[in-house]
């Protein structure tokens, strides 16, 4: 590397004019590195140097202050370790004054070599170079700074450079500035010399050019420069003869780096100097670590600061700095799943006291954080939110996974009720994060009021023997007695009662047409009604009209008249759940499922058959699993205003659209007079819609009029 002297001389004094200028007094804290890989946890690692730019060794937490974009830092940890790294450049000056084989290449060898033998030099961490200032073209300005062995960090490479090196190759009769080799080393070293510690070892006899009083002015400056770069110079002198004649440019390198001069004795192994100057460099890998956790929530570059005690940051020497992008964790109710319906049941004890059961007073509820790629942070609270407002708070949770136990005990009302739960997290820097809302519904079973129930056996299968029943049994069997007696009389006396017969069933037929005209007009006119409450999506809310005395429910299209759910779905409504009868003026629920019906909370058995009131509550199944909730409405302007022969079901059930058998009873006192005597009608049973008369009579009567019923 070529370049002029004069040039450069003018240049060393300019540079160490303007640093020393801007060098304040005092200690200095040198910012080596910022690691925020685990952020909001920050690790600041720094020297920390003297006046002479020597590491300060006893540094006490009170004594410094630290800042973080502006803002000071209270609560930080200050540790120390000796695992700072070293960097060193060996300088050789091989020109025609060099005294090498004289002073001994072996000896110049071991001085080197002590560096990695004796301990001094670490593996991995530290850094090593050789320099050689020689000239092997001959001629003044044409001598180069040449790189003997490029920056290392392994001994094994140094000590196989050193034992290679061939002094006698470099040597010539040529000149050389020693001191450029020394510029090009502060050189190599100014970029990291904030980082590390950085020596220059300078080993030679003389600096030959610029010679006599020239060369140590030179050597002044550049002392000084490496100075304000907190490197040090070390001069190893090699003369033997007149040492005191060559010394000055060298003692002035060393002087002014804050470095030494050592006179090398030629004759020994210079054991205690060299274990002295390399303690000094081993001494400078003191280093302090500032740890502290960041309270500042903004994304973006980070500046950090540490200054002595007391000091403005506009005073700080050196800086660190760190990027960090924040963004939002992502939170997730996973339990219960959305829409999910949950039971509280209770139990009653008697008419008037009922108990919850006790695993359906609270439910839990779990949520779960995952920061994805932003840096994770402390947690200072969690909410609960029921509807917006706060339920539950967890403070200072630790992990990601929050569980809360929501009370249900406010819920005593027998209904269902819908909830929006939605969970939120708020971090160390007020950062409030909130979860998807979900709905969880509440099925309340309360058996509030006392359902009627009834047996399904009649009267008379309870107590044959009643007279009751005797009588009835009897009315049964008279008909038919009655009807034989006829027949007989009518084979007697057949002539005489054709035209008897003709009017009979002219008065009869016309009994029957009247009743059926009358209930048709009501045909379509509903008897009640369900509403359905909770069910399939697509039905809730509607109302599905009962017109027939008979109504099947459930899953089954065939088996039912009202179709809650289709075959393939995973409900608890079965396929044929039960049935609504109305029945002498009441309207009647008999459950078929094992999966359970109740009215207004209470359970109707198997063999039971439970009276429905107007606006009753009807639950099919377990409505957590796809069941029903109906709301039974009766239309009482129809029910009430329906005139139906008295003590007759099935007529009733004709008169509804139930195309089954069914009877008609006159009353008793009802008789139709044929002249002599009188004569009881006989009970006329028929399928509506489906029964037809003869056209003609065998006497020729006409029997056209029944035309009209089929009709």
């Amino acid at each position: 590397m070529r370049i002029h002297y004069v040039t450069i001389a003018l240049l060393l004094a300019l540079i160490a004019t303007g640093t020393a200028a801007a060098q304040s007094p005092g200690s200095q804290i040198l910012v080596q590195q910022v690691e925020a890989n685990a952020f909001p946890e920050v690790s600041v690692h720094f020297r920390a140097l003297d006046s002479h730019a020597h590491s300060l060794n006893s540094l006490t937490q009170s004594q410094l202050a630290v800042f973080e974009n502006g803002q000071p830092v209270k609560d930080f940890v200050l540790s120390s370790s000796n695992d700072n790294p070293v960097h060193i450049v060996f300088v050789l000056d091989i020109g025609r004054y060099s005294n090498y084989g004289i002073f001994g290449v072996d000896r110049v060898r071991q001085i080197m070599r002590t560096f990695a033998e004796g301990g001094y030099f670490r593996d991995g961490i530290d850094n090593v170079t050789i320099l050689a200032q020689h000239n092997p073209s001959g001629g003044n300005g044409n001598d180069q700074t040449t790189t003997l062995l490029a920056s290392t960090r392994s001994s094994h490479s140094f000590l196989s450079a050193v034992d290679n090196l061939n002094f006698q190759a470099y040597t010539d009769a040529s000149s050389t500035k020693g001191l450029q080799a020394v510029e090009q080393a502060i050189l190599d070293l100014e970029s990291e010399s904030e980082r590390v510690f950085s020596a220059v070892i300078y080993l030679g006899r003389l600096i030959d050019l610029p010679q006599g009083s020239q060369s140590r002015p030179l050597a002044q400056q550049l002392g000084s420069r490496a100075r304000n770069h907190r490197i040090r110079i070390f001069s190893l002198h090699t003369e033997i003869n007149n040492p005191a004649e060559f010394a000055q440019p060298l003692r002035a390198l060393a002087d002014e780096s804050d470095g030494d001069y050592i006179l090398l004795d030629h004759n020994g192994t210079n054991a205690a100097a060299l274990s002295a100057l390399y303690q000094k460099i081993d001494a400078e890998r003191i280093r302090y670590t500032i740890a502290y956790r960041s309270t500042l929530g903004e994304s973006g570059l980070r500046q950090v600061v540490v200054l002595p005690a007391g000091e403005p940051v506009s005073n700080a020497v050196s800086y660190g700095e760190y990027t960090v992008s924040l963004r939002n964790p992502t939170l997730t109710i996973t339990s219960p799943q959305d829409n999910t319906t949950v039971s509280r049941i209770a139990n009653r004890t008697d008419a008037n006291t009922w108990n919850f059961d006790s695993a359906t007073n609270r439910q839990a509820i779990v949520a779960e954080l995952d920061w994805q790629a932003s840096p994770a942070r402390g947690i200072e609270q969690v909410d609960l939110l029921v509807d917006g407002v706060v339920a539950s708070s967890l403070p200072n949770p630790e992990g990601t996974r929050f569980e809360f136990s929501l009370p249900l005990t406010d819920f005593t009302t027998a209904g269902l009720y819908s909830s929006t739960l939605a969970v939120r997290a708020i971090d160390e820097f007020g950062t409030a994060t909130t979860s998807s809302p979900i709905t969880m519904n509440v099925d309340v079973i309360v058996d509030k009021e006392v359902v009627e129930v009834v047996s399904v056996l009649t009267p008379c299968e309870e107590n044959p023997s009643s007279t009751e029943c005797l009588v009835d049994r009897t009315l049964k069997v008279a008909p038919w007695i009655v009807v034989a007696g006829l027949a007989v009389f009518f084979f007697i006396k057949r002539k005489q009662l054709l035209g008897v017969a003709a009017q009979v069933n002219e008065i009869a037929t016309d009994v029957i047409r009247k009743s059926i005209v009358a209930f048709s007009r009501d045909r379509r006119k509903a008897l009640a009604r369900l509403q359905i409450v909770f069910g399939p999506e697509h039905l809730q809310g509607e109302e599905i009209a009962i017109i027939s005395n008979r109504t099947t429910i459930g899953r089954d299209p065939k088996s039912t008249d009202v179709q809650l759910y289709g075959m393939g779905d995973s409900s608890s409504v079965s396929r044929k759940h039960c049935t609504i009868q109305f029945d002498g003026g009441r309207f009647l629920i008999t459950n078929h499922s094992d999966n359970g019906t109740r009215v207004n909370g209470r359970f109707v058995e198997g063999n039971e058959v439970a009276v429905l009131q107007d606006n009753d509550e009807i639950r099919l199944g377990d409505v957590a699993r796809q069941g029903a909730i109906l709301k039974f409405k009766i239309n009482s302007e129809v029910v009430n205003q329906a005139t139906y022969p008295s003590g007759n079901t099935e007529l009733m059930a004709a008169a509804s659209g139930n195309t089954e058998v069914a009877r008609y009873e006159p009353a008793a006192a009802e008789e139709i007079a044929t002249g002599e005597e009188t004569y009881p009608v006989k009970p006329v049973t028929f399928s509506v819609g489906a029964w037809k008369a003869p056209r003609k009579q065998s006497n020729g009567t006409d029997e056209s009029w029944m035309d009209e019923l089929e009709e």
